[in-house]
């Protein structure tokens, strides 16, 4: 683990000092307010492990199962990647207590695993590109586009990465009733992350980074996207109100998000010191409650 320098814990301090009030400016009592705590390490070597963790509970924010696996996968391909088979780095690596059992995870599996999570971010990225298309419609909620409209827009955006939805008879509620159900609704618990995700990558896509290279670079952005992401999620409600208005009556047009059913990923209060270098090891940690938070 890598010691921070002092400097180092005032910025960690900060952090902390910002997100408080953020909450008492939202008057948000996080005891009840928050529907899970997941609290990651943010800086040194383990900021891998949790920016492995975030990106598991942005892409898969209802499946623990999914999101331990994968955790799992891409500790496996940083560290498949870290040395040639065969060579005696590789045999060196099985010596490390929880490295022979990912070197034994068939590369098939890890791709597999990893293809899932670009697919979710995809689905997340446009998610957020709606949100704020809807966002930058008008500072008033009142006067925002119809979120069925932009909503639309986004359906029928076809790229490389993600292609546009469509029906077989062209029919535009059933375009919007697919993107609803695959793109908006399951965003719900972690549309916060998503939109401070995308709005810190995107200059250049997930795929044009490449997602290892993400995790790898983690000390870098989960502070920056994880206070982001808090300063959206407390103001969920005020922006994206949970109630009909007179502008945007219908649930079809309008995006409610309850601050309770949300997923707060949080930074550790001090710089996490565990005993073990096993990822899924450090993600039951995270995720069990027990990591110290504020």
């Amino acid at each position: 683990m890598t010691v921070p320098k002092d400097n180092d814990s005032n910025d960690r301090l900060d952090i902390y000092k910002r997100l408080a009030n953020s909450w008492q400016c939202a008057a948000i009592n996080r005891e009840i307010e928050f529907r899970e705590v997941v609290f990651v390490p943010i800086e040194g070597d383990y900021a891998q492990v949790g920016g492995a963790i975030f990106l598991a509970v942005l892409c898969f924010p209802e499946d623990l199962k999914k999101q331990r696996n994968l955790v799992e996968a891409f500790a496996a391909a940083l560290v498949k990647g870290s040395a040639i088979p065969g060579s005696p780095e590789r045999r060196e690596l099985r010596k490390i207590p929880g490295y022979a059992s990912l070197l034994d995870i068939p590369n098939k599996r890890i791709e597999q695993r990893i293809s899932k999570c670009s697919d979710r971010l995809h689905k997340r990225n446009r998610a957020a590109w709606v949100l704020f298309q809807k966002l930058g419609s008008s500072d008033d909620p009142n006067s925002q586009s119809s979120l069925k409209d932009i909503m639309l827009v986004a359906a029928k955006q076809n790229t490389h990465e993600y292609p546009a939805f469509r029906s077989s008879t062209d029919d535009e509620e059933q375009i919007l009733t697919s993107f609803r159900q695959r793109v908006m609704t399951p965003s719900k618990p972690v549309a916060h992350i998503a939109m401070a995700f995308y709005s810190h990558f995107e200059k250049g896509t997930s795929a044009d980074i490449g997602i290892l290279n993400i995790i790898l670079n983690a000390a870098d952005w989960l502070p920056k996207v994880i206070e982001e992401g808090e300063m959206y999620r407390v103001i969920m409600g005020d922006i994206f109100p949970r109630y009909d208005t007179q502008y945007l009556q219908g649930s079809s047009q309008n995006f409610k998000v309850p601050i309770e059913d949300t997923i707060a990923v949080l930074p550790f209060v001090d710089p996490i010191e565990p005993s073990t270098t096993d990822w899924i090891q450090l993600f039951n940690f995270c995720k069990s409650g027990e990591a110290l938070g504020f």
